[in-house]
């Protein structure tokens, strides 16, 4: 029980830190690849 315990949390951390890094990157990977950001709006 500790053990699958200690798996489910290795995995829930593991996808949020995974999760925090794309949040934090993708953006700046799609401000690399356009040339021009005015073109897109958020509307």
């Amino acid at each position: 029980m500790n053990t699958r315990k200690l798996i489910i949390l290795m995995l829930i951390t593991a996808v949020f830190i995974l999760g925090s890094y794309l949040y934090t990157n993708i953006p700046r990977l799609i401000a690399k690849a356009e040339p021009a950001p005015v073109t897109i709006s958020i509307d």
